[in-house]
């Protein structure tokens, strides 16, 4: 029966544009990543032409490596619990409302069947987004700034997922 529920959610997820949601996030994130590190000295010299004019100095002399882009990638994370909450909340509370969790729970299938099914298919479609993500972010800082140590990479990448 678990298989059959988390059929049900799947379709749910595809139906209610959870995944496009989801992956469209993490591509941004991606993206926005290695491009920040990379337009952040050209940004700081604007920023510095405009404060000359006022009598103020700023000075950024600093190039930036791949190492920035990894670092930010880094620390965009830190809005994904968010996400993940907002995105996971309404499961439920949207079934019930619906009235399908009733007639899903008058079947034979258990409500931490139904209650398993619907972590494990989100978990899916967040590894899925975080997959893509890390493959955009990976490519976009190859592109960016030259080498990337993959396998350090892949393993940040495995610890932010956790």
């Amino acid at each position: 029966m678990f298989v059959a529920a988390f059929k049900k959610e799947w379709k749910e997820n595809i139906r209610r544009y959870r995944i496009l949601v989801v992956i469209g996030i993490f591509l941004i994130l991606g993206i926005v990543a290695p491009g920040g590190a990379r337009l952040l000295p050209k940004m700081m010299e604007l920023i510095a032409t405009k404060t000359q004019e006022q009598g103020i100095e700023f000075s950024f002399r600093r190039e930036p490596v791949m190492d920035d882009a990894i670092i930010q990638y880094n620390k965009n994370f830190g809005m994904l619990p968010i996400l993940v909450v907002v995105l996971g909340m309404g499961l439920v509370a949207e079934e019930k409302m619906r009235g399908t969790a009733e007639l899903v729970l008058t079947k034979p299938i258990s409500r931490f069947s139904f209650i398993l099914s619907k972590l494990a298919c989100f978990s899916l479609v967040i590894l899925i987004g975080m997959v893509t993500g890390c493959i955009t972010c990976l490519f976009y800082t190859r592109v960016l700034f030259g080498e990337v140590n993959v396998g350090n990479f892949l393993f940040l990448n495995f610890l932010l997922l956790f």
